[in-house]
Protein backbone atom coordinates (compact mmCIF):
# COMPACT_ATOMS: atom_id res chain seq x y z
CA UNK A 1 0.00 0.00 0.00
CA UNK A 2 2.68 2.73 1.35
CA UNK A 3 4.66 1.38 -1.98
CA UNK A 4 1.87 1.71 -4.46
CA UNK A 5 1.43 5.70 -2.53
CA UNK A 6 5.04 6.48 -2.37
CA UNK A 7 5.14 5.54 -6.31
CA UNK A 8 2.00 7.52 -7.74
CA UNK A 9 3.54 10.63 -5.57
CA UNK A 10 6.62 10.36 -7.63
CA UNK A 11 4.69 9.95 -10.42
CA UNK A 12 2.70 13.39 -9.75
CA UNK A 13 5.84 14.95 -8.73
CA UNK A 14 7.42 14.35 -11.91
CA UNK A 15 4.25 15.18 -13.51
CA UNK A 16 4.46 18.74 -12.15
CA UNK A 17 8.40 18.97 -12.86
CA UNK A 18 7.40 18.21 -16.67
CA UNK A 19 4.70 20.64 -16.04
CA UNK A 20 6.85 23.43 -14.49
CA UNK A 21 9.76 22.97 -16.75
CA UNK A 22 7.31 23.53 -19.99
CA UNK A 23 5.73 26.34 -18.28
CA UNK A 24 9.39 28.20 -17.58
CA UNK A 25 11.03 26.90 -21.61
CA UNK A 26 7.10 28.50 -23.14
CA UNK A 27 7.66 31.41 -20.41
CA UNK A 28 11.20 32.04 -22.19
CA UNK A 29 10.58 31.23 -25.56
CA UNK A 30 7.88 33.54 -25.28
CA UNK A 31 10.15 36.27 -24.07
CA UNK A 32 12.71 35.91 -26.76
CA UNK A 33 9.83 36.58 -29.22
CA UNK A 34 8.68 39.62 -27.82
CA UNK A 35 12.18 41.10 -27.48
CA UNK A 36 13.00 39.89 -30.91
CA UNK A 37 9.62 41.32 -31.84
CA UNK A 38 10.19 44.60 -30.14
CA UNK A 39 13.87 44.68 -31.87
CA UNK A 40 12.30 44.48 -35.09
CA UNK A 41 9.69 46.82 -34.79
CA UNK A 42 12.49 49.34 -33.69
CA UNK A 43 14.47 48.55 -36.62
CA UNK A 44 11.13 49.38 -38.47
CA UNK A 45 10.57 52.62 -37.04
CA UNK A 46 14.16 53.69 -37.29
CA UNK A 47 14.17 52.83 -41.13
CA UNK A 48 10.55 54.57 -42.02
CA UNK A 49 12.26 57.53 -40.22
CA UNK A 50 15.36 57.55 -42.30
CA UNK A 51 12.91 57.21 -45.33
CA UNK A 52 10.80 59.79 -44.46
CA UNK A 53 13.52 62.83 -43.63
CA UNK A 54 15.22 61.65 -46.66
CA UNK A 55 12.53 62.08 -49.33
CA UNK A 56 12.22 65.41 -51.11
CA UNK A 57 8.94 67.22 -50.44
CA UNK A 58 7.01 67.19 -54.01
CA UNK A 59 6.04 70.67 -55.60
CA UNK A 60 2.41 71.45 -54.91
CA UNK A 61 0.87 69.74 -58.04
CA UNK A 62 3.44 67.94 -59.16
CA UNK A 63 3.53 64.05 -59.20
CA UNK A 64 6.28 61.96 -56.75
CA UNK A 65 8.39 59.52 -57.30
CA UNK A 66 7.22 56.32 -56.85
CA UNK A 67 8.08 55.09 -53.52
CA UNK A 68 9.74 52.06 -52.17
CA UNK A 69 7.51 49.48 -50.51
CA UNK A 70 8.74 46.49 -48.91
CA UNK A 71 6.87 43.41 -48.61
CA UNK A 72 6.25 41.38 -46.20
CA UNK A 73 6.11 37.24 -45.40
CA UNK A 74 2.27 36.53 -44.55
CA UNK A 75 1.59 40.19 -43.49
CA UNK A 76 2.84 43.54 -43.94
CA UNK A 77 3.31 47.14 -42.27
CA UNK A 78 2.96 50.24 -44.09
CA UNK A 79 3.53 53.88 -42.83
CA UNK A 80 2.50 56.58 -45.40
CA UNK A 81 3.67 60.61 -45.50
CA UNK A 82 0.81 61.87 -46.62
CA UNK A 83 1.22 65.30 -46.20
CA UNK A 84 4.96 65.19 -47.96
CA UNK A 85 2.98 62.91 -50.61
CA UNK A 86 5.67 59.97 -50.36
CA UNK A 87 4.54 56.55 -49.46
CA UNK A 88 6.69 53.92 -47.55
CA UNK A 89 5.55 50.87 -47.01
CA UNK A 90 8.34 48.11 -44.68
CA UNK A 91 7.26 44.55 -44.60
CA UNK A 92 8.49 42.59 -41.20
CA UNK A 93 7.70 39.00 -40.20
CA UNK A 94 4.59 38.84 -38.12
CA UNK A 95 1.23 37.17 -38.54
CA UNK A 96 -0.47 40.52 -39.00
CA UNK A 97 0.11 44.21 -40.80
CA UNK A 98 0.36 46.91 -38.80
CA UNK A 99 -0.92 50.17 -39.02
CA UNK A 100 1.31 53.35 -40.31
CA UNK A 101 1.74 55.85 -37.89
CA UNK A 102 2.69 58.66 -40.38
CA UNK A 103 0.20 58.32 -43.03
CA UNK A 104 -2.75 60.36 -43.13
CA UNK A 105 -6.16 57.95 -43.31
CA UNK A 106 -3.77 54.98 -43.32
CA UNK A 107 -5.69 51.69 -42.70
CA UNK A 108 -4.05 48.48 -40.99
CA UNK A 109 -3.57 45.43 -43.02
CA UNK A 110 -5.35 42.24 -42.02
CA UNK A 111 -3.58 38.64 -41.03
CA UNK A 112 -1.76 37.48 -44.30
CA UNK A 113 -2.42 40.72 -46.12
CA UNK A 114 -1.08 44.15 -47.03
CA UNK A 115 -1.13 47.77 -45.12
CA UNK A 116 -2.28 50.50 -47.03
CA UNK A 117 -1.59 53.82 -46.90
CA UNK A 118 -2.85 56.79 -48.98
CA UNK A 119 -1.62 60.43 -49.70
CA UNK A 120 -3.87 62.37 -51.67
CA UNK A 121 -3.82 60.02 -54.51
CA UNK A 122 -1.07 57.89 -53.93
CA UNK A 123 -1.55 54.20 -53.08
CA UNK A 124 0.64 51.94 -51.19
CA UNK A 125 2.77 49.32 -52.34
CA UNK A 126 1.41 45.58 -53.26
CA UNK A 127 1.59 42.75 -50.59
CA UNK A 128 5.21 40.79 -50.30
CA UNK A 129 4.97 37.04 -51.23
CA UNK A 130 7.99 36.13 -49.28
CA UNK A 131 7.41 33.79 -46.35
CA UNK A 132 9.94 35.50 -43.88
CA UNK A 133 12.09 38.29 -43.36
CA UNK A 134 11.95 41.36 -45.43
CA UNK A 135 10.11 41.21 -48.48
CA UNK A 136 11.35 42.75 -52.37
CA UNK A 137 10.56 46.39 -53.64
CA UNK A 138 6.90 47.44 -53.94
CA UNK A 139 5.15 49.75 -56.20
CA UNK A 140 3.25 52.83 -55.67
CA UNK A 141 1.04 55.42 -57.56
CA UNK A 142 2.01 58.97 -58.14
CA UNK A 143 1.24 61.66 -55.59
CA UNK A 144 -0.79 64.60 -56.19
CA UNK A 145 -0.51 67.07 -53.35
CA UNK A 146 -3.46 68.75 -54.15
CA UNK A 147 -2.92 70.73 -57.42
CA UNK A 148 -4.63 69.51 -60.56
CA UNK A 149 -2.48 68.19 -62.84
CA UNK A 150 -2.44 69.88 -65.31
CA UNK A 151 -1.42 73.14 -62.98
CA UNK A 152 1.68 70.84 -62.54
CA UNK A 153 2.33 70.95 -65.91
CA UNK A 154 2.93 74.67 -65.91
CA UNK A 155 4.84 75.86 -63.78
CA UNK A 156 4.84 78.67 -61.04
CA UNK A 157 1.21 79.94 -61.69
CA UNK A 158 2.03 82.83 -59.16
CA UNK A 159 3.81 84.80 -61.68
CA UNK A 160 4.37 83.31 -65.01
CA UNK A 161 2.02 86.05 -67.30
CA UNK A 162 1.14 82.79 -69.57
CA UNK A 163 -0.46 80.45 -66.79
CA UNK A 164 -1.34 82.91 -63.83
CA UNK A 165 -3.41 81.62 -61.27
CA UNK A 166 -4.30 78.37 -63.58
CA UNK A 167 -2.77 77.04 -66.42
CA UNK A 168 -3.98 78.66 -70.04
CA UNK A 169 -4.73 81.47 -68.45
CA UNK A 170 -2.49 84.34 -70.12
CA UNK A 171 -2.11 88.09 -69.06
CA UNK A 172 -0.65 89.40 -72.53
CA UNK A 173 -3.40 92.23 -74.36
CA UNK A 174 -3.06 93.85 -77.28
CA UNK A 175 -0.36 96.13 -76.97
CA UNK A 176 -0.47 96.22 -72.81
CA UNK A 177 2.42 95.83 -70.32
CA UNK A 178 1.39 92.78 -68.26
CA UNK A 179 2.82 90.91 -65.30
CA UNK A 180 1.73 87.99 -62.84
CA UNK A 181 1.38 88.93 -59.23
CA UNK A 182 0.45 86.90 -56.53
CA UNK A 183 -1.70 84.42 -58.96
CA UNK A 184 -3.52 87.90 -60.30
CA UNK A 185 -2.96 89.56 -63.83
CA UNK A 186 -2.33 93.36 -63.69
CA UNK A 187 -2.21 94.97 -67.16
CA UNK A 188 -1.72 98.94 -68.14
CA UNK A 189 -1.37 100.42 -71.43
CA UNK A 190 1.71 100.58 -73.35
CA UNK A 191 3.02 104.34 -73.82
CA UNK A 192 1.05 106.08 -75.91
CA UNK A 193 -2.32 103.79 -76.55
CA UNK A 194 -5.45 103.96 -74.17
CA UNK A 195 -8.07 101.34 -73.39
CA UNK A 196 -10.81 103.56 -74.41
CA UNK A 197 -13.05 100.62 -74.71
CA UNK A 198 -12.59 99.81 -70.82
CA UNK A 199 -11.78 96.07 -71.99
CA UNK A 200 -8.59 95.72 -70.65
CA UNK A 201 -9.35 93.63 -67.52
CA UNK A 202 -10.85 90.57 -70.15
CA UNK A 203 -6.72 90.43 -71.21
CA UNK A 204 -6.75 88.50 -74.83
CA UNK A 205 -10.10 88.37 -75.12
CA UNK A 206 -10.87 92.15 -75.21
CA UNK A 207 -8.63 93.91 -77.87
CA UNK A 208 -6.74 95.75 -75.36
CA UNK A 209 -5.33 98.95 -75.69
CA UNK A 210 -6.87 99.83 -78.84
CA UNK A 211 -6.09 103.60 -79.02
CA UNK A 212 -3.00 105.24 -80.44
CA UNK A 213 -3.46 108.30 -78.56
CA UNK A 214 -0.64 110.35 -80.60
CA UNK A 215 -2.82 110.76 -83.67
CA UNK A 216 -6.64 109.43 -82.88
CA UNK A 217 -8.57 113.01 -83.06
CA UNK A 218 -11.15 111.64 -80.66
CA UNK A 219 -9.01 110.38 -78.77
CA UNK A 220 -5.83 112.60 -78.58
CA UNK A 221 -3.58 112.55 -75.73
CA UNK A 222 -6.65 110.71 -73.45
CA UNK A 223 -8.91 109.21 -73.80
CA UNK A 224 -12.51 111.17 -75.03
CA UNK A 225 -10.24 113.97 -75.40
CA UNK A 226 -11.60 115.22 -78.95
CA UNK A 227 -10.06 117.23 -81.47
CA UNK A 228 -12.83 119.74 -82.65
CA UNK A 229 -11.69 122.38 -85.45
CA UNK A 230 -13.67 125.33 -86.32
CA UNK A 231 -15.42 125.47 -89.70
CA UNK A 232 -13.46 125.69 -92.78
CA UNK A 233 -10.08 123.91 -91.06
CA UNK A 234 -9.28 120.54 -90.75
CA UNK A 235 -8.03 119.17 -87.06
CA UNK A 236 -6.17 116.42 -86.05
CA UNK A 237 -3.78 114.54 -83.45
CA UNK A 238 -0.11 115.01 -83.73
CA UNK A 239 2.14 114.14 -81.02
CA UNK A 240 -0.66 113.64 -78.36
CA UNK A 241 -1.94 117.14 -79.30
CA UNK A 242 -4.36 118.61 -80.84
CA UNK A 243 -3.33 120.80 -84.35
CA UNK A 244 -5.64 122.80 -86.88
CA UNK A 245 -4.54 123.45 -90.62
CA UNK A 246 -6.12 126.37 -92.02
CA UNK A 247 -5.83 128.15 -95.04
CA UNK A 248 -4.25 131.55 -95.06
CA UNK A 249 -4.26 134.15 -97.65
CA UNK A 250 -1.07 136.41 -97.27
CA UNK A 251 -1.08 140.30 -98.00
CA UNK A 252 -1.45 140.64 -101.97
CA UNK A 253 0.21 142.80 -104.56
CA UNK A 254 -0.38 144.56 -107.91
CA UNK A 255 0.45 142.38 -110.17
CA UNK A 256 1.11 145.34 -112.92
CA UNK A 257 0.48 148.85 -113.82
CA UNK A 258 -3.18 149.95 -114.64
CA UNK A 259 -4.91 149.09 -117.44
CA UNK A 260 -6.72 152.26 -119.20
CA UNK A 261 -7.07 155.68 -118.20
CA UNK A 262 -4.22 156.43 -115.64
CA UNK A 263 -5.83 159.86 -114.46
CA UNK A 264 -9.45 159.68 -115.10
CA UNK A 265 -11.82 159.96 -112.00
CA UNK A 266 -10.32 158.92 -108.44
CA UNK A 267 -7.99 156.13 -107.08
CA UNK A 268 -9.88 153.08 -105.34
CA UNK A 269 -9.19 149.86 -103.76
CA UNK A 270 -11.41 147.31 -103.26
CA UNK A 271 -9.83 144.44 -101.72
CA UNK A 272 -11.75 141.26 -100.08
CA UNK A 273 -10.93 140.38 -96.49
CA UNK A 274 -8.33 137.90 -94.43
CA UNK A 275 -8.34 134.72 -96.05
CA UNK A 276 -10.69 135.75 -98.32
CA UNK A 277 -10.40 135.79 -102.22
CA UNK A 278 -12.26 137.34 -105.47
CA UNK A 279 -14.53 135.02 -106.72
CA UNK A 280 -16.45 137.25 -109.22
CA UNK A 281 -17.49 140.77 -109.57
CA UNK A 282 -21.51 142.59 -110.02
CA UNK A 283 -21.03 144.38 -113.22
CA UNK A 284 -23.57 147.41 -114.83
CA UNK A 285 -22.79 147.28 -118.55
CA UNK A 286 -24.90 148.81 -121.39
CA UNK A 287 -23.25 145.64 -123.69
CA UNK A 288 -20.48 147.65 -124.80
CA UNK A 289 -18.66 149.26 -122.03
CA UNK A 290 -18.38 148.59 -118.40
CA UNK A 291 -20.19 151.11 -116.69
CA UNK A 292 -19.43 149.78 -113.02
CA UNK A 293 -18.88 147.06 -111.06
CA UNK A 294 -18.28 145.79 -107.66
CA UNK A 295 -15.78 142.75 -106.81
CA UNK A 296 -16.97 140.01 -104.97
CA UNK A 297 -15.30 138.21 -101.91
CA UNK A 298 -15.72 134.79 -100.50
CA UNK A 299 -13.44 132.58 -97.96
CA UNK A 300 -11.62 129.89 -98.56
CA UNK A 301 -12.37 126.56 -96.69
CA UNK A 302 -10.22 123.73 -95.80
CA UNK A 303 -11.94 120.37 -96.02
CA UNK A 304 -11.16 116.52 -95.90
CA UNK A 305 -8.42 114.68 -93.62
CA UNK A 306 -5.15 115.71 -93.66
CA UNK A 307 -3.81 113.19 -96.45
CA UNK A 308 -6.43 114.70 -98.67
CA UNK A 309 -7.09 117.76 -98.12
CA UNK A 310 -9.56 119.88 -100.17
CA UNK A 311 -10.70 123.40 -101.06
CA UNK A 312 -13.77 125.21 -101.35
CA UNK A 313 -15.33 128.55 -101.13
CA UNK A 314 -17.90 130.05 -99.07
CA UNK A 315 -20.92 132.17 -99.27
CA UNK A 316 -19.55 135.44 -101.81
CA UNK A 317 -20.53 139.04 -100.80
CA UNK A 318 -19.96 142.15 -102.54
CA UNK A 319 -18.14 145.01 -101.55
CA UNK A 320 -20.21 148.63 -102.69
CA UNK A 321 -20.41 149.12 -106.50
CA UNK A 322 -17.63 151.41 -108.35
CA UNK A 323 -18.65 153.90 -111.01
CA UNK A 324 -22.40 153.31 -112.91
CA UNK A 325 -22.95 157.53 -112.69
CA UNK A 326 -22.52 158.56 -116.29
CA UNK A 327 -26.67 158.56 -116.63
CA UNK A 328 -29.04 156.33 -115.94
CA UNK A 329 -28.24 153.47 -113.77
CA UNK A 330 -28.20 150.15 -114.90
CA UNK A 331 -28.66 147.61 -112.73
CA UNK A 332 -25.45 145.13 -112.10
CA UNK A 333 -25.47 140.86 -112.98
CA UNK A 334 -23.32 138.88 -111.07
CA UNK A 335 -20.50 136.96 -112.69
CA UNK A 336 -18.94 134.09 -110.71
CA UNK A 337 -16.76 131.48 -111.35
CA UNK A 338 -17.97 128.41 -110.82
CA UNK A 339 -18.70 126.98 -106.98
CA UNK A 340 -15.03 125.81 -105.68
CA UNK A 341 -13.59 127.83 -107.89
CA UNK A 342 -11.69 131.41 -107.46
CA UNK A 343 -10.15 134.02 -109.96
CA UNK A 344 -6.72 133.74 -110.82
CA UNK A 345 -6.39 136.25 -113.25
CA UNK A 346 -8.07 139.40 -114.97
CA UNK A 347 -8.61 140.36 -118.52
CA UNK A 348 -9.83 142.66 -120.39
CA UNK A 349 -10.21 145.37 -123.19
CA UNK A 350 -10.15 149.14 -123.07
CA UNK A 351 -11.39 151.65 -125.72
CA UNK A 352 -12.40 155.41 -126.33
CA UNK A 353 -16.15 156.27 -124.95
CA UNK A 354 -17.18 159.48 -127.03
CA UNK A 355 -16.71 159.63 -131.15
CA UNK A 356 -13.66 161.95 -130.18
CA UNK A 357 -12.04 160.02 -128.36
CA UNK A 358 -11.19 161.93 -125.72
CA UNK A 359 -12.93 159.09 -122.63
CA UNK A 360 -10.90 156.32 -122.32
CA UNK A 361 -12.38 154.14 -120.20
CA UNK A 362 -12.80 150.00 -119.61
CA UNK A 363 -14.56 148.56 -122.27
CA UNK A 364 -14.50 144.56 -121.06
CA UNK A 365 -14.25 142.42 -118.49
CA UNK A 366 -12.95 138.48 -117.69
CA UNK A 367 -12.65 136.65 -115.25
CA UNK A 368 -10.01 133.80 -115.30
CA UNK A 369 -11.12 131.18 -113.11
CA UNK A 370 -9.38 128.45 -111.60
CA UNK A 371 -10.07 125.10 -109.44
CA UNK A 372 -7.59 125.21 -106.21
CA UNK A 373 -5.72 122.06 -105.19
CA UNK A 374 -4.53 121.72 -101.73
CA UNK A 375 -1.21 119.78 -100.56
CA UNK A 376 0.34 119.64 -96.84
CA UNK A 377 1.41 122.99 -97.23
CA UNK A 378 0.90 124.37 -100.62
CA UNK A 379 -1.79 125.25 -102.98
CA UNK A 380 -2.19 124.38 -106.65
CA UNK A 381 -4.78 126.49 -109.03
CA UNK A 382 -5.73 124.45 -111.99
CA UNK A 383 -6.66 127.18 -114.64
CA UNK A 384 -10.41 126.78 -115.50
CA UNK A 385 -13.58 128.67 -116.95
CA UNK A 386 -13.92 132.27 -117.79
CA UNK A 387 -16.50 134.81 -117.21
CA UNK A 388 -16.89 138.09 -119.11
CA UNK A 389 -18.54 141.26 -119.42
CA UNK A 390 -18.88 143.98 -121.96
CA UNK A 391 -17.67 144.32 -124.97
CA UNK A 392 -14.10 143.29 -126.53
CA UNK A 393 -15.55 144.69 -130.69
CA UNK A 394 -15.51 147.95 -131.38
CA UNK A 395 -13.62 150.69 -130.26
CA UNK A 396 -11.08 148.71 -128.79
CA UNK A 397 -7.48 150.38 -127.59
CA UNK A 398 -5.69 147.49 -125.47
CA UNK A 399 -6.40 143.97 -124.86
CA UNK A 400 -4.91 142.88 -121.83
CA UNK A 401 -4.62 139.71 -119.13
CA UNK A 402 -3.68 139.97 -115.96
CA UNK A 403 -2.29 136.43 -114.74
CA UNK A 404 -1.58 135.77 -110.99
CA UNK A 405 2.03 133.92 -110.23
CA UNK A 406 1.30 129.93 -109.26
CA UNK A 407 -0.44 129.08 -106.03
CA UNK A 408 -1.41 133.05 -105.85
CA UNK A 409 -5.21 133.86 -106.78
CA UNK A 410 -6.65 137.25 -107.24
CA UNK A 411 -7.51 139.06 -103.76
CA UNK A 412 -9.02 142.65 -105.44
CA UNK A 413 -8.99 145.27 -108.28
CA UNK A 414 -7.38 148.53 -107.84
CA UNK A 415 -7.92 151.34 -110.33
CA UNK A 416 -9.01 154.65 -110.90
CA UNK A 417 -13.52 155.31 -111.49
CA UNK A 418 -15.67 158.40 -111.22
CA UNK A 419 -18.71 158.61 -113.43
CA UNK A 420 -17.31 155.17 -115.72
CA UNK A 421 -14.42 152.42 -114.61
CA UNK A 422 -11.90 154.68 -115.86
CA UNK A 423 -8.64 152.08 -115.11
CA UNK A 424 -7.80 148.72 -113.26
CA UNK A 425 -5.19 146.06 -112.28
CA UNK A 426 -5.54 142.74 -110.39
CA UNK A 427 -3.90 142.52 -107.03
CA UNK A 428 -2.66 138.66 -106.39
CA UNK A 429 -1.76 137.00 -102.80
CA UNK A 430 -0.32 133.32 -102.53
CA UNK A 431 -2.84 130.70 -100.68
CA UNK A 432 -0.84 128.58 -98.33
CA UNK A 433 -1.70 125.31 -95.53
CA UNK A 434 -0.62 126.80 -92.57
CA UNK A 435 -1.00 124.27 -88.99
CA UNK A 436 -0.91 125.55 -85.77
CA UNK A 437 -2.07 123.80 -82.24
CA UNK A 438 -5.47 124.27 -80.98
Amino acid sequence: MAIALLRSFNMRTHVIWVLGCSIALTACLLSDFREAERRERERMRASSQRTVETSQPMDAGLPERDSAAADGGDSGASSTAGSAGTIVVAGAGGRAGQQGGAGADAEAGSAGGSGRGTAGRGAAGRAGSSEAGVGGAGEAAPVDAGTSDAAASCGDTTSDVEHCGRCENSCQAERALASCVDSRCMRACAPGFGDCNMDLMFGDQGDGCEIDLSIDSAHCGACGRRCEPPWGTIGFCEERQCQLQTVQVEGGTPVGALHGHPEGGDAYEQLCGRDEVQVGIDVATDGDFVLGFAVRCAPLWLGGRRAEMSLATGPSRALPLLGNRGGVPVTPVTLECPPGSVMNGVGGATGYFNADNTLFIIKAISLLCARPRASDSWVELEPGSTQSAGSFMGNVVEMFSDNCPPGEAVVGLIGRAGHFIDALSAVCAPISITQRAQ
